[in-house]
C-alpha cells in the first residue's frame, strides 16, 4: 500500500514537471517583422531609419517636433511609412524627452 501510494506520488511529480517546465523555458517569440505594405500591398516594406517632423496641438497652440534617427517600416515601392507600437513609443518618448528639455 506504501509504495502504491509513493509511485503515485511520483507520477504525479513527474506530470507537473512536465506540465510546467515547458512554459517556463520556452523564450518568447517576437512578433513578426511587418512584410506587407498597408498602402499598396506589396510585399516590400523593410526597417529604415529616418529623421522625422511632427507637430502636436497643445494648449491651443501648435508645436513642431524633430525626432532623430526614428526606426520605422517603410514601403520600398510607395514610400508609406507603417506606424506601429514600436514607433509610437519612439515617438512619444522623444517628444516627453523634447518637453521637458524646454521647460529647463
Amino acid at each position: 500500500m506504501e509504495t502504491l501510494f509513493l509511485v503515485s506520488s511520483l507520477v504525479i511529480f513527474i506530470s507537473l514537471l512536465l506540465y510546467f517546465i515547458p512554459r517556463f523555458c520556452v523564450p518568447e517569440l517576437e512578433p513578426p517583422p511587418l512584410k506587407r505594405c498597408r498602402a499598396c500591398h506589396a510585399l516590400t516594406v523593410e526597417p529604415a531609419v529616418i529623421d522625422y517632423t511632427l507637430q502636436i496641438l497643445k494648449g491651443g497652440k501648435l508645436k513642431w517636433y524633430t525626432i532623430k534617427n526614428l526606426k520605422i517600416p517603410i514601403c520600398r515601392d510607395c514610400g508609406a511609412k507603417s506606424f506601429t507600437i514600436d514607433v509610437d513609443n519612439q515617438i512619444e518618448a522623444e517628444c516627453l524627452r523634447q518637453r521637458t528639455q524646454n521647460v529647463k
